[in-house]
């Protein structure tokens, strides 16, 4: 059998160096069968482990309808409730992930994880790999060991990013020449700059007589704020009093471009609130519409208007 296929066919390496889940974690699964009481779920970060989902769990309120909870091949963030790894069980809860936060957080740490395995496996593939034991011994060498020198999970993501302009800082890892070239090769590869645009959603509205003008004054504030790097912000309509401010730049530069789109968000607030009746509202946080290797999991702008108008004098 080739080596590229001996290493598909192989069971999904877990992200991290434990092998079960800690009670309280909050991790991703995937639900696998819907049941009459339950659902069984595989635990993505941990090897494609089963767990157990009790329909009583889902949610906090009266289900009318399972399915319109729980789907097949559904991608859910849960608690852990339970771990017997002398039996191999695993109990999981829904309802007990506390608020959109603790969800995004995970959602984040799983893309990041996903990233640095897809890293690691590719890796393995170059060098001929040819059993899971060999590409655990990887993993405990590369993106495990830099998890516990940072005592975090998925910190590897971001000692590769770093590695695109500054190979050094993998030096100290316990590779041989040949693995540490390929795996700067696709860190390179990975890691190169990508185009990202930057949203926030606002709603800017005056009922005083300045109106329209009040709102004008607004975002023209927002578009001349000064934002670091030299970003240039934009500020379209989508449907008045809605505007969005977005900001386009690449990866490298993503946490300066969430900046600038909040200083102009700032600047929107700060002049319209100068303005009797005037209001503002903030509709929707700076969030990547378009996806980066360390950003919120698949994002995406289908729900951008068709036809938008720029801001016109």
């Amino acid at each position: 059998m080739a080596m590229e296929a001996v290493l598909e066919d192989a069971s999904p390496c877990r992200f991290y160096a434990a092998e079960w889940p800690e009670e309280g974690e909050v991790v991703m699964c995937q639900v696998v069968s819907v049941g009459v009481s339950g659902s069984y779920v595989t635990l993505a970060e941990y090897g494609e482990k089963e767990a157990m989902l009790p329909h009583s769990e889902l949610s906090h309120r009266r289900l009318r309808s399972v399915h319109k909870h729980v789907r097949l091949a559904q991608m859910l963030c849960v608690r852990v409730t339970r771990v017997d790894a002398a039996k191999g069980y695993i109990d999981v809860s829904k309802r007990q992930v506390d608020g959109e936060g603790e969800r995004q957080a995970c959602e984040q740490r799983y893309t990041r994880g996903k990233i640095v395995q897809g890293v690691v496996r590719r890796v393995g593939k170059l060098v001929e790999m040819t059993s899971q034991e060999e590409l655990e011994e990887l993993n405990q060498k590369t993106a495990w060991r830099l998890d516990a020198l940072s005592d975090r999970q998925t910190a590897a993501c971001d000692v590769f990013q770093q590695a695109y302009n500054n190979p050094d800082v993998l030096n100290h890892l316990d590779l041989d020449p040949q693995t540490l070239t390929y795996l700067l090769e696709v860190i390179r590869h990975r890691f190169s700059p990508r185009n990202v645009k930057i949203r926030a959603d606002v709603e800017v509205m005056c009922w005083s007589r300045e109106g329209v003008d009040a709102v004008k004054e607004a975002l023209k504030a927002g578009l001349n704020s000064p934002s670091s790097g030299g970003l240039s912000v934009h500020v379209v309509v989508v449907a008045a009093p809605v505007y969005m401010v977005t900001c386009e730049t690449q990866t490298n530069q993503q946490t300066a471009a969430i900046a600038a789109v909040k200083e102009a968000v700032t600047a929107i607030k700060s002049t319209i609130n100068r303005f009797t009746g005037g209001n503002f509202h903030m509709k929707e946080q700076p969030w990547v519409v378009r996806e980066t290797p360390w950003s919120r999991a698949e994002q995406s702008d289908s729900n951008r208007p068709e036809s938008i108008q720029s801001l016109t004098n």
